[in-house]
């Protein structure tokens, strides 16, 4: 009688998860282990989805379970009844779960209710909201997770205050920063980005898609009337998130035709290590891509007033927006524009040394492989 492999699953479902795996996938492809990837299809859009799996040579997922958008009750809950009935078949001996995302909170429930143990990638990361979806899940997938893989000192010391013991928590680094290592200079860019790219002239990066800034009108309003306001004197791309394009056309917002305004498309990964290498500044709420400017070694703007990388915000890399106006972000921005990044501090033990991946993998091989 032959002894099947320790299956573990990993649970993902939106663009920046999909990051994180690529080079999980390549270490676990190599271990004693038996790994699988679920996608919820919470991002379902070709751009935001499949075109990620192609790009950075992704094992295509065991199931897609096409979960869809809707509200995050909705959401969740389908999620979870289709995660429930996915395990039982499956039985693995361990789940992988990754950031904040509504696919990480409901793996994480049903996994628990069924015994199944619960390893988190970037455990620890606070923002000390509760009114943010994505901090409630990151608290709750923590309380429920036995393996508590953090990116760095903060987040583990955050945990240990929380009561978890540090048995429970290994620190890795950040599957990000292996991800950037990984793909930085094998990328060329894509037919859409070629000619804006021939243009040699600083550009800023703009996105966009978080609920507290698309979901609001008045807000959504505030981002547009000052990005159109900074086109007037700097070039602008914006990769357009298809939950901000929805948004825009639900309150009729619209972006005043101005040449230095780019809209394009959403991009994939290698797309967006394009945009960076090239860059001069990122605007952004995505706590993704600020972490990869900061590898990319360029300043962002938050449009938020919280961040759960606190490394990057008590460094300065990064800058929170204190108010919801216009003129505090075109302030900002101007103000980071002629502010010298050189003098910034860089410390390399914040996201590791590029090798996460295979910690993670090490870490569960001794717990699983006697």
């Amino acid at each position: 009688m032959t002894t099947r492999s320790p299956l573990i699953l990993s649970i993902v479902g939106a663009r920046p998860q999909f990051v994180k795996i690529a080079p999980f996938c390549r270490a676990a492809a190599v271990s004693s282990l038996n790994h699988e990837v679920i996608h919820t299809g919470q991002h379902y859009h070709y751009d935001m989805s499949e075109g990620f799996f192609e790009e950075l040579g992704i094992k295509k997922p065991l199931v897609n379970l096409g979960v869809g958008s809707g509200s995050h009750g909705l959401q969740t809950g389908r999620m979870l009844e289709k995660l429930e009935k996915l395990f039982g078949e499956l039985q693995p001996n361990y789940i992988i779960v990754y950031g904040d995302t509504n696919s990480t909170i409901a793996a994480s429930l049903a996994a628990s209710k069924m015994m199944i143990p619960i390893a988190h990638a970037e455990a620890g990361q606070r923002s000390y909201r509760r009114d943010m979806p994505e901090e409630i899940n990151r608290v709750v997938t923590d309380v429920l997770a036995s393996l508590l893989f953090t990116t760095g000192e903060l987040a583990s010391a955050t945990l240990v205050r929380e009561g978890r013991t540090k048995e429970e928590i290994v620190m890795v680094g950040d599957l990000m920063y292996d991800a950037f290592l990984l793909f930085r200079g094998q990328t060329s860019p894509s037919e859409q980005l070629s000619d804006l790219l021939e243009i040699k002239e600083d550009f800023i990066l703009a996105t966009f898609h978080r609920a507290e800034n698309t979901d609001d009108p008045i807000k959504l309003q505030i981002i547009v009337n000052a990005l159109t306001e900074i086109a007037l004197s700097s070039r602008i791309i914006i990769p357009l998130h298809p939950r901000t394009k929805k948004m825009l056309d639900k309150y009729k917002i619209s972006f005043a035709n101005c040449p230095n305004l780019i809209i394009i498309d959403p991009v994939g990964y290698r797309d967006i290590l394009e945009l960076l290498a090239h860059c001069s500044l990122v605007i952004t709420d995505s706590g993704g891509l600020q972490k990869e400017a900061y590898f990319a070694e360029k300043r962002s703007l938050i449009l938020r007033k919280e961040t759960e990388w606190a490394e990057l915000a008590q460094s300065g890399w990064v800058r929170l927006m204190p108010e919801d106006s216009s003129e505090c972000i075109v302030d900002l921005i101007r103000k980071l524009q002629n502010e010298d990044s050189s003098l910034l501090a860089r410390d390399p033990s914040w996201f590791g040394n590029g090798d996460s991946a295979a910690k993670m993998i090490h870490t569960l091989e001794s717990k699983l492989v006697s």
